[in-house]
């Protein structure tokens, strides 16, 4: 029996183990990653990375890239409602292309808060790319086609058995690895087996079989070579939902020429629709016989909203589908999950760094457990929606009192999607007030899924800010968040930089071994949208202290934002 070793070991190879693994390596942590795959996984999942994760990517370095993948750059990325494809349009929810979407940044005031638009790319191709990207990493080490059988928690340690999957087992022989990590992350998604091991269960609610997005349901990966051909160049867009006399439809354009996702209502959840079923399904929809290619048929349950009743058990932790379950409505299970691993990654980065004690950890559940049931909430409540509004057949009808009903129809559909794919407010408004590591004085501002509102109230995102600095191409605007430190930073607004309070927060900064960035911002911008001369901000991106003069005995302040004091 062979046996290995790594600070991290990370249990699931999709996109929020993998993200998970590039955190840890930009703080310098080596990892593991274990995945029962050879491969990731090469079927359409989930579509929407919001402008959060996509912070995240820029972050990381690797935002533009990511950005290249899915549709073309002049594609739009609408949300359209038709009776069918080549029938009547009832509304449509404008998304920009993803070219407009950057213009729209590159003409943006500098107070503006989306750095990095929303982006419509199917996740099996960005986890396609990580996959790629990882592999470039000397601190990851993938183990791909391989799964974790067994997790035990032995002197602060844990020992994981490990053997080849199926699928390599033929090249590599039936072998036992033992590894042993000081931390592993359960990212092995809704059936989780680091979560069964520890005995962890979910709680909350599974929504109504009878309804779209809930219960049964099928999702086909499909090929359709003229379907472009079929639609105006003026009417595409990324998402066509469709009411065909049969049953409301989705069909997902993935790259832009010939590749989609299909999802339909599974009237028997345990049985997979044939290709032929497909086919009849996907043509009736687009209300033309067009040639389809069925790749793959997958089954899925929708309507979940369940959260773990723990996120951490001694050194073990989940993150993603392992600790919560969303409806897919708005895409926020990937993104939450994304979530997660920013905010764990840097608490065992400082833990193991030896500039923070372990008891940070327990911040991860105390902070995450919220944002999960928030959002998983948000997700039921956009889910709902979905089925307020009925299509009746007649609105097939050529004659005017169809009209009327698809005129009706239509308002009634913007009306009560158009939140969907506009909730801001979930995507950057996530806040961590109840968090004992986080200093604040003030009540907490309000929270809204729809709108995000900039505040430096303590706990929540740094608003967004663009400098007018030379960088590294020249004359341009800077991000504030790409100034930011892999420790704590601080950033200090006004005319002029005193040195008083702040060369003794840095000396003790350094007695602390706490890694400490300071960031001066000169003139009116700073200080008008920050309003405070001073913020504390963690390397997650989140405030954890605000004022307008240093305190007086800066150790306190700097193990309040480190040391879980509870």
């Amino acid at each position: 029996m062979s046996r290995f070793s790594r600070p991290v070991a990370v249990v699931g190879g999709g996109a929020v183990g993998l993200l998970l693994a590039l955190c840890l390596d930009k703080y310098d942590v080596p990892c593991v990653v274990f995945n029962s795959e050879t491969e990731s996984r090469w079927h359409p999942k989930g579509n929407t990375h919001n402008s959060r994760t996509m912070e995240h990517y820029r972050w990381l370095g690797i935002a533009d890239e990511i950005r290249k993948l899915g549709l073309p750059d002049d594609y739009p990325q609408d949300i359209a409602y038709l009776t069918t494809l080549c029938g009547y349009e009832l509304c449509r929810i404008l998304g920009g292309s993803k070219q407009q979407l950057r213009n729209k940044v590159n003409h943006s005031a500098n107070d503006d808060q989306v750095p990095e638009p929303l982006l419509r790319a199917n996740q099996m191709y960005v986890e396609r790319f990580l996959l790629q990207h990882v592999k470039s990493k000397k601190n990851i080490h993938l183990k791909f086609g391989w799964n974790v059988t067994d997790v035990e928690q032995v002197d602060n340690n844990v020992l994981l058995s490990v053997v080849p999957s199926d699928l390599v087992a033929d090249q590599r022989g039936n072998n036992v690895e033992r590894w042993c990590a000081n931390y592993v992350v359960g990212c092995d998604g809704a059936k989780s087996l680091v979560r069964r091991k520890i005995g962890i269960r979910f709680n909350g609610e599974r929504r109504k079989e009878d309804v779209f997005l809930s219960g049964g349901m099928v999702s086909a990966y499909v090929r359709i070579p003229k379907l472009v051909d079929v639609v105006p160049k003026d009417k595409l867009a990324w998402l066509y939902n469709l009411f065909p006399e049969s049953g409301r439809v989705l069909l997902i354009c993935l790259n832009g020429e010939d590749e989609y996702l299909f999802m339909v209502k599974a009237k028997n959840k345990n049985r997979v629709f044939s290709q032929r079923e497909v086919q009849n399904r996907i043509i009736e929809a687009i209300g033309e016989r067009l040639e389809v290619e069925v790749i793959a048929v997958l089954n899925w349950t929708g309507g979940l909203a369940l959260v773990a009743e723990k996120f951490r058990d001694g050194n073990i932790f989940l993150a993603g589908d392992s600790c919560h379950l969303f409806s897919p409505t708005g895409g926020y299970g990937m993104n939450t999950g994304i979530d997660d691993v920013r905010n764990l990654s840097w608490k065992i980065a400082a833990v193991i760094g030896g500039w923070a004690p372990d008891s940070l950890l327990d911040t991860y559940e105390e902070e995450r457990q919220p944002v999960a049931n928030r959002n998983t909430q948000a997700a039921v409540s956009l889910t709902s929606k979905i089925n307020s509004v009925s299509v009746e057949p007649t609105v097939h009808e050529d004659s005017a009192s169809a009209e009327a009903m698809r005129q009706q129809i239509g308002e009634s559909l913007l009306h009560a999607f158009t939140p969907q794919y506009t909730s801001l407010g979930v995507e950057l408004g996530v806040r961590y007030d109840d968090s004992s590591i986080i200093y604040r004085e003030e009540p907490a501002p309000g929270d809204s899924l729809i709108n995000y509102c900039p505040s430096t109230i303590p706990g929540g995102r740094l608003p967004h800010l663009w400098l007018n600095l030379r960088s590294k191409d020249g004359d341009g605007r800077v991000s504030i968040f790409d100034r930011l430190g892999l420790g704590l930073s601080l950033i200090s607004c006004g005319d002029s930089l005193s040195s008083v309070g702040v060369d003794k927060l840095q000396k003790v900064a350094v007695e602390l071994a706490i890694p400490l960035d300071v960031i001066h911002l000169e003139g009116e911008s700073g200080s008008t949208l920050y309003t405070t001369r001073f913020l504390l901000v963690r390397p997650d991106h989140h405030i954890c202290w605000r004022g307008d003069a240093l305190p007086a005995q800066p150790e306190k302040l700097l193990k309040y934002c480190i040391y879980n004091h509870d």
